[in-house]
């Protein structure tokens, strides 16, 4: 039997002239493209399974921030200084995982915006593993470097979440701004 991949793309960053830290996941996932769809919307970490609301609304006394329309969360966001982007802007994956992602070539200009934004004073790729080394691969391609703080957190999907001890959790609390 053939495996299916299909392509995905990463959409424009959610990003503001006084973002402070720009948190980087992969590309979106077909869960998260389906929970798009359904809310008719372009909203990053839509997958009601994945944590990132959760953990961000928690940090800054919001509990019900994941309920919140993506229009609210993006002033949410600006208020407190946080960008989001992806590392790739497209690649072949079947379904959600990261695992699944076949080609990966294909990198957003991640020192473009840190050089537009001189606001960003740190990058958090948003999970441990591959989003190190596409992040990596990218600096070494690009032949660039990033001379700001670039920290590596557990991923908040709520695959990979649900396996991890409650310091996780502090770990993004302390790596946000305040």
């Amino acid at each position: 039997m053939k495996e299916r991949h299909n392509v995905f793309s990463s959409k424009n960053p959610t990003i503001f002239n006084d973002a402070k830290v720009l948190i980087l996941g992969s590309v979106p996932g077909e869960d998260t493209l389906k929970q798009r769809a359904l809310l008719n919307n372009d909203e990053y970490y839509s997958d009601k399974r994945n944590k990132f609301w959760e953990i961000i609304g928690n940090k800054y006394n919001c509990k019900d921030l994941k309920n919140k329309d993506y229009e609210y969360k993006k002033i949410f966001l600006k208020e407190h200084g946080i960008a989001l982007w992806d590392i790739l802007s497209y690649c072949t994956r079947e379904g959600s995982g990261d695992a699944t992602i076949q080609s990966q070539e294909y990198n957003n200009d991640i020192a473009g915006c840190i050089n537009q934004h001189k606001s960003i004073r740190k990058i958090i790729l948003n999970g441990k593993g591959k989003k190190i080394e596409w992040f990596n691969n990218y600096l070494k391609k690009n032949k660039v470097t990033i001379s700001i703080p670039v920290i590596s957190l557990v991923s908040t999907s709520g695959s990979h979440w649900d396996q991890q001890p409650p310091e996780s959790r502090e770990e993004w609390y302390n790596q946000l701004p305040d």
